[in-house]
């Protein structure tokens, strides 16, 4: 059996303080027969680095906690280059029209895109202007609004959570 269905929300692998233990198991039960989508919010963070395998929850509740300040600074950094500022910086303009054209055109048949003026379609845009900040060597590469998608999904719009799973 899958580790999830041994145990509800697979406890059998988290000691009292909270820390995953028998990780190679899991990690390999996980590769061999999936997660169970109700437990995805809870495994992918630790199998996408958002979280060390051998945190606790208080330790975990830090690292959010951390991640969502410097997710704010990093948010309000690109939000504060002024018109003037834009019209200097092609490199910057080249990045934000193609996040502009990816994200409008993402997933927009799924039930959380659909619609004028959603904000989940919003929301994946700041996400990956803010990426592109973040990573400003990197910046956007196009089909990273594919990636970011799902997790955005599975995060029901918690910007924090899915753009440090992105990440």
């Amino acid at each position: 059996k899958q580790w999830y269905q041994r145990r509800v929300r697979g406890e059998t692998h988290l000691d009292a303080d909270g820390r995953v233990h028998r990780v190679k198991e899991l990690q390999d039960r996980i590769f061999s027969g999936g997660c169970d989508p109700a437990l995805r919010r809870e495994v992918w963070p630790f199998l996408l680095g958002v979280y060390p395998w051998d945190s606790t929850r208080l330790e975990r509740a830090a690292i959010l906690e951390d991640r969502e300040a410097l997710y704010k600074v990093t948010e309000t950094q690109w939000r504060s280059i002024t018109p003037d500022q834009m019209k200097r910086n092609a490199l910057y303009r080249d990045r934000e029209a193609l996040v502009e054209k990816d994200v409008l055109r993402t997933d927009r048949k799924s039930d959380f895109y659909k619609g004028e003026n959603n904000p989940n379609v919003s929301d994946m845009y700041e996400m990956l202007m803010t990426y592109c900040q973040h990573n400003f060597d990197l910046g956007y590469v196009q089909g990273m609004s594919d990636l970011i998608s799902p997790l955005h999904t599975l995060y029901q719009g918690n910007k924090q959570h899915t753009f440090w799973s992105f990440v």
